[in-house]
């Protein structure tokens, strides 16, 4: 008998019962769904009804949005800015009476936005800041004036004007004939180094027997060294520009580090002083960029690779690298500017740079003249503002005279050269003794730089002692030739060509050399390679006596 009643006390009926879902509590439909902690949920946006301060008036017709005294625009509006000659978006900023430029993604530049967003009463946290930062650089690169900033010189108008950086920020301002401290304000724009110490007003009346009685160096050498100086301070980080770079030359306890020391106050000061030399490219173009004059303790040598940069920094260059954080931009640094190197050793063992040197050899103090660093620093402090103002004298008197002097002794350096009779005129001396000077002290290095490679002093050995005038012959003659003016060691030595086609392959770059020491050396080529070497038995050099001039 069916009971109606299914296994499990399921009730049976003809008709199917149908399932009320609603009243199932624990079923899935009526549960909502885990939140999926793998994918972040999305908001969507909602336009809400704008604030009072949000909604536009009614002028003339037209909508105009209200006024938010909140918004970065207020500051980056207000903000004076410009573009300088690197690109970079810089604010200007009231300095005393004249202004001065950071860029703004600099921590002086961010500091200034920081300030500003204070006093605008405009809260920023640190993510807020970054953002005012690029929506600044944004603006300023579409909006801002492209104006040049400079250091510590700049150009003017017929002359230079220099910042000092001391608490008043006085300006001096050199012209021909004239110094002037400036009263009114300038538009010329300066970014100080971070690393910038301050030069000292100038006095009213200049001297330079301070200066004189704590150098360690010959009155000729006095000479180059106040040229030295006064060119280097005359001439701004411009295109153009051209630098010698200073070798102070000597053994110990000859004043090589005081001296450094001594020039870099009087042209640049600065922190960090007397520096080792950087080891990397970027290094050096981060060095030279902060400086106007960047001075290198105990040099001992130079590679290859940064002999050709110093060439290139003499006359301006860059170094590029990549961009930080991208795979194809690139990033330039300029790579000019003037150095003071000091050592012991001949480091400069390259004819390229040593033809942009000027060289100063220090002879050992005696005993009875030695004086401690501390007093002659004392000395020297005491009477920086006279020494300075008789440097600024100087150069207003070498503008005066700087068109119309007479190149006696022309070399490479061709601007310093013309300075240097430009200097005569303004020190009474004799019209080209500098400047043979000058000549003789690079033909006397570029023959301590040959003498320094063994096979460009055998050649010079093969040239006096074989030569007549003229020789000719073979690659292979010529290495004969040289391998008996030498030992048997250097024949077998590394650094001596084992044929005549490796000595074919070092001869081009010591040709320029030995030119300035009147051997020339010609290559030619046809069935059979010739090598002439002509001597200049007979070259004239004019002779002075430089007890009588300087």
């Amino acid at each position: 008998m069916n009971s109606g009643k299914q296994p499990g006390g399921a009730e049976q009926s003809g008709t199917p019962k149908k399932f009320d879902l609603s009243k199932i509590k624990s079923s899935a439909l009526n549960q909502k769904p885990a939140p999926d902690r793998a994918t972040p949920r999305v908001q969507v946006p909602v336009d809400l009804p704008p604030t009072l301060a949000e909604q536009p008036v009614v002028s003339s017709g037209e909508l105009v949005p209200r006024y938010d005294p909140s918004s970065p625009m207020v500051i980056i509006e207000a903000l004076p800015l410009i573009v300088d000659q690197a690109g970079r978006v810089c604010c200007v900023i009231t300095e005393g009476l004249h202004k001065r430029a950071e860029p703004v993604r600099s921590i002086r530049g961010v500091g200034f936005i920081r300030a500003e967003a204070v006093r605008q009463r405009l809260k920023l946290k640190r993510n807020g800041l970054n953002e005012l930062v690029e929506d600044i650089v944004a603006y300023g690169e579409e909006n801002a004036p492209r104006l040049p900033v400079y250091h510590r010189v700049a150009p003017v108008e017929g002359g230079i004007e220099l910042y000092l950086g001391e608490p008043q920020f006085t300006r001096v301002r050199v012209k021909a004939g004239k110094v002037e401290i400036l009263g009114i304000p300038s538009e010329v724009l300066f970014r100080p180094s971070t690393i910038a110490s301050a030069l000292p007003v100038p006095a009213e009346s200049g001297s330079d027997k301070a200066l004189r009685a704590i150098l360690n160096v010959s009155d000729r050498d006095y000479q180059f060294i106040l040229a030295w100086v006064t060119y280097t301070m005359a001439h701004p980080k411009v295109d153009g520009s051209k630098y010698v770079f200073l070798v102070v030359s000597g053994d110990q306890g000859t004043g090589k580090s005081f001296l450094t020391r001594v020039l870099s106050l009087l042209v640049d000061p600065n922190r960090a002083g007397i520096q080792a030399f950087p080891s990397r490219v970027e290094d050096l173009a981060l060095v030279m960029g902060s400086s106007h004059v960047v001075c290198i303790d105990n040099m001992r040598s130079f590679k290859a690779q940064m002999s050709d940069l110093l060439c290139m920094a003499s006359t301006g260059g860059s170094v590029s690298t990549r961009a930080l954080y991208t795979d194809s931009a690139l990033s330039t640094k300029n790579l000019h500017g003037a150095c003071i190197f000091n050592g012991i050793h001949s480091f400069v063992a390259q004819s390229d740079l040593a033809q942009r040197c000027l060289t100063i050899r220090l002879s050992r103090i005696e005993s009875m003249k030695f004086r401690s660093e501390s007093e002659m620093m004392e000395l020297f402090g005491r009477h920086h503002p006279e020494i300075f103002r008789y440097l600024l004298d100087l150069i207003a008197k070498i503008f005066e005279n700087l068109s119309r002097v007479e190149l006696k002794s022309p070399e490479r350096m061709i601007d310093f050269c013309r300075w240097l009779a430009a200097f005569e005129v303004a020190e009474n001396l004799p019209a080209g003794a500098l400047q043979l000077a000058y000549s003789e002290s690079l033909r006397q290095s570029q023959l301590d730089t040959l003498m320094d490679n063994t096979l460009a002093a055998a050649i010079i050995e093969f040239a006096v002692s074989r030569v007549r005038g003229e020789w000719s012959g073979s690659p292979a003659d010529f290495l004969s030739g040289l391998n008996a003016t030498v030992s048997q060691g250097t024949v077998y030595s590394r650094e001596w060509p084992k044929n005549p086609t490796a000595l074919g392959r070092r001869l081009p770059g010591m040709k320029a050399s030995l030119a300035t020491q009147g051997i020339h050396v010609e290559s030619t080529r046809g069935k059979t390679r010739q090598i002439t070497i002509r001597v200049d038995n007979d070259q004239a050099e004019e002779e002075f006596d430089e007890d009588s001039v300087f």
